[in-house]
């Protein structure tokens, strides 16, 4: 099974942090997006590739070649393949087109 997905690319100019608090921030959308495949199939365990780099959560919650910036996210989905006995593979591919550093998905907060 595959699911594709894609959001538009921001710039925050100002407030980034501030909107923690309550705060606004000044934001403008870039023109580039940023698409994912995920793909579900036999097999256990959660990758994710991306431009910065391919990592791996094993169905035993080892971790193999994050950097930190995705590793929370497999392993919460690996987690949930856990806790509901699903025994699947879930691979997150991004695309590989750069995203300039200090934007993100319009979708995401992190």
């Amino acid at each position: 099974m595959e699911f594709k997905a894609s959001a538009p690319t921001k710039v925050i100019l100002a407030g980034e942090h501030a909107v923690v608090y309550g705060a606004q921030a000044v934001a403008a959308p870039l023109d580039t997006r940023k698409s994912a495949v995920v793909t579900v199939e036999e097999g256990s365990g959660v990758v994710v590739d991306d431009i910065v780099g391919c990592g791996k959560v094993a169905a035993d919650g080892q971790v193999e070649n994050f950097d930190g910036k995705f590793e929370a996210k497999a392993r919460l989905i690996a987690f949930l393949l856990a806790k509901f006995k699903l025994d699947k593979k879930v691979t997150v591919k991004f695309d590989k087109k750069y995203v300039p550093k200090g934007t993100g998905s319009s979708a995401s907060a992190g």
